[in-house]
């Protein structure tokens, strides 16, 4: 659902996810809402392992516990989504702006909670963490930047799983030019 090139410049709102376009942390809500022993988990461990990978492993840990995919989407769609945010989305859709997620959480938390808030089709592109679910029904998180990849290097302080600076980049040029950019968020 890209945005297309075309003759008439439209405007382009990037907007970070967790505690910008969602009032909560999406990670910290779906862990500690299903598992109050393995948050405390997380919370002991996120100084020692990359955010990206702890949480892969908080969802293997949840996975063996017995929590299913079902589990977490019902925890997804319980995440608190501001009306006033359904209504700027709408808005946007309906003034010549593309809007695009560019967030360090991953694919199947940002669709869960957009489709259960009714607002995904206002949405053109996200670009975050893939995730997906096994054939076990394991939830499993994938860095955007591989573990094994050459650094990028471009000095920002960025988190080693995501550049928002390259990526918005990369989205500039391939669907660019816009007439303004907005950004709501974080780095």
């Amino acid at each position: 659902m890209a945005p297309t090139r075309d003759s008439t410049l439209q405007n382009l709102a990037v907007f970070d996810f967790d505690w910008s376009m969602i009032e909560q942390d999406s990670d910290d809500w779906t862990i500690n809402s299903l598992s109050p022993e393995i948050y405390d988990w997380v919370r002991e461990k996120r100084k020692d392992i990359q955010w990206t990978d702890l949480m892969g492993q908080a969802l293997s840990h949840l996975h063996d516990k017995g929590f299913t995919p079902n589990d977490i989407q019902r925890a997804l769609e319980q995440i608190p989504f501001h009306p006033a945010m359904k209504e700027v989305l709408r808005s946007l859709s309906g003034n010549n702006t593309t809007v695009l997620i560019l967030s360090d959480a991953n694919t199947v938390y940002i669709e869960s909670i957009l489709k259960a808030n009714g607002v995904r089709q206002y949405v053109s592109s996200i670009v975050t963490n893939p995730a997906q679910f096994d054939a076990e029904g394991r939830l499993v998180i994938d860095r955007l930047i591989p573990e094994n990849a050459k650094p990028h290097g471009c000095g920002n302080g960025c988190a080693v799983n995501i550049c928002k600076g390259l990526e918005l980049n990369k989205y500039l040029e391939e669907y660019g030019p816009f007439n303004r950019i907005m950004y709501v968020g974080d780095e």
